[in-house]
């Protein structure tokens, strides 16, 4: 079912959505439904009327219901935004918006666009994923290298696939890297760390870039699907490199459910 929103209809607007090129058109989606979330938040309309089992008529209310459900909150009387750090390297965190409900639930959100079934969740160098994802084992770190150094797994023997896959299941990394491509860390209890993700928000667009869907859980479902998929040596994600950085980094992309 597709609802209808004000706010959505004139962010549609103010960012120029359809007379944008292609070339412009992720960014400025990206930062459109960053500002929807937001403006949705900021609303004390929208969020005073909040029930758990209220009536769901707009996208405004399916938003704040498919967020505030997972935690158990009842009624909303304030949203904070608090402020959001950058990662020690510098780069961004996952965390695009933080959402501080009542003063006490702290929801850290991801948030993406697409239209596509799979969507880029992370892209890092060997080094970095041994690093935060905590990978000591040698023949692990020796194939993960072998994949990014080849860009795909196509020089793989079968065995290799299999010896990868297995390693990833047994050593308990599987769960542990998803959740690391997903949220920024590969730990279940970083709750404090505002900078790690806890709660995926997916807008799926169309065609069209109208939006179709949000798809709104928090990090641990997300794990839990995910990695109940073959692909990816069991991981559940898709490895591939982006353009300009075969050799030197893996991209990993993530199925959009």
């Amino acid at each position: 079912m597709t609802y209808s929103s004000l706010i959505l209809t004139n962010l549609y607007g103010k960012y120029n959505i359809d007379g944008l090129s292609y070339g412009k058109l992720a960014d400025a989606l990206g930062d459109m439904y960053e500002e929807y979330v937001r403006e949705v938040f900021s609303d004390q309309e929208i969020t005073s009327s909040f029930l758990p089992n209220g009536e769901i008529i707009t996208w405004d209310d399916y938003l704040v219901h498919s967020i505030c459900a997972p935690y158990g909150i009842s009624h909303i009387d304030s949203v904070d935004f608090p402020s959001i750090s950058k990662r020690e390297s510098g780069g961004s965190p996952k965390t695009d918006i933080a959402l501080l409900i009542n003063e006490q639930h702290l929801v850290k959100l991801t948030i993406k666009q697409s239209s596509a079934k799979n969507v880029t969740a992370a892209e890092f160098d060997v080094e970095t994923i041994k690093r935060e994802v905590g990978i000591h084992n040698k023949k692990v770190l020796s194939l993960v290298e072998k994949h990014q150094s080849d860009g795909s797994a196509i020089n793989f023997l079968r065995s290799e696939k299999e010896e990868l896959k297995d390693l990833l299941e047994h050593l308990n990394i599987k769960e542990k890297l998803v959740r690391w491509v997903l949220s920024g860390s590969s730990k279940t209890d970083d709750n404090e760390d505002i900078r790690v993700a806890n709660h995926s928000l997916m807008f799926k667009i169309n065609k069209s870039y109208l939006l179709q869907h949000i798809n709104s859980y928090p990090i641990e479902q997300c794990v839990e699907r995910i990695t109940h998929r073959s692909s990816g040596f069991g991981t559940g994600l898709s490895w591939t490199f982006a353009t300009g950085s075969k050799g030197k980094k893996i991209q990993f992309k993530c199925p959009v459910f």
